[in-house]
């Protein structure tokens, strides 16, 4: 089986791009006018580490063309089991190939982030993908409900900056949010908001000590507060390295941190963020 890969003009040329995987059959059949089945954004030959890994399961390949440094690094994850892998193997299992196509190409690394986040965004439902774009949350696709929200979001005050600061911890649910909206039809309740903070974090258990509330946050606005002690954290039991708060704490919110739900903190966030501390 004849492997693709992209020559050293190829990959010049390409530099930083988003790529698209489609259905042989389907896209023969549209000519070409159909949906992607998965969307991603790469370099060099990353485009073809998720063919490589399933060819080279099958024995079709030995060591992977082109070994770039991109693909090392990503391949990990290409490798466990997925819905993206399992369509791929679908196809190969008829004797063809996935269509692959570039989709936008030549630009710089965050530039094409961007441009995958918004394909992914657009086309939510459709793809196998199990990541959004990355900084989806903050700056992808929102509703106009949601986006007045966020406008009008006042920020924290110095006399609440010092009320909090050593003793509060946000932690970002907005990737975790954004498929929960998407595949619930109701906003999400005080619990379904509390399962979504609560575990696999990777924190420094020696901060956590002084932790007496937890922001849950999302596009840089409080979506809901938590008071939990440092006897309430616990190793995650799903994840290795990761940390995870207890059912401990009370299933009704604390009406005293009604005054930081739907406020403004992202002048506390980095661009991409996962934790951070006040």
């Amino acid at each position: 089986m004849k492997v693709p890969y992209f020559t050293e003009g190829e990959i010049k040329l390409l530099q930083n791009y988003v790529y698209a995987y489609y259905d042989p059959d389907d896209y023969e059949e549209k000519k070409g006018k159909c949906l992607p089945f998965y969307i991603g954004k790469g370099k060099d030959n990353r485009a073809f580490d998720h063919l490589y890994v399933c060819l080279k399961e099958r024995g079709k390949i030995g060591n992977f063309p082109q070994d770039d440094i991109v693909g090392k690094k990503s391949r990990s994850d290409d490798a466990k089991e997925s819905d993206k892998k399992k369509k791929i193997n679908n196809i190969l299992d008829k004797d063809k190939m996935p269509v692959i196509e570039i989709l936008a190409r030549g630009f710089e690394e965050n530039e094409a982030l961007d441009i995958e986040m918004a394909m992914i965004d657009l086309l939510q439902g459709f793809l196998t993908n199990i990541k959004k774009g990355e900084n989806c949350a903050d700056n992808g696709r929102i509703t106009l409900p949601e986006l007045k929200l966020r406008a009008n979001a006042t920020p924290l005050t110095d006399e609440d900056i010092l009320e909090l600061k050593g003793k509060t911890l946000m932690l970002n649910i907005g990737m975790v949010l954004k498929k929960f909206e998407n595949e619930n039809p109701v906003p999400p309740t005080y619990n379904d908001i509390y399962e979504m903070t609560r575990r696999a974090w990777k924190l420094d258990t020696r901060r956590l000590k002084k932790i007496t509330k937890v922001f849950a946050v999302s596009g840089g606005v409080v979506k809901e507060v938590f008071d939990v002690a440092f006897k309430e954290w616990e190793n995650d039991t799903e994840e290795v390295n990761r940390k995870a708060f207890s059912k401990i704490t009370p299933n009704k919110p604390n009406p005293e941190n009604d005054k930081y739900k739907g406020r403004d903190v992202k002048n506390y966030c980095l661009r991409r963020w996962t934790v951070r501390y006040i």
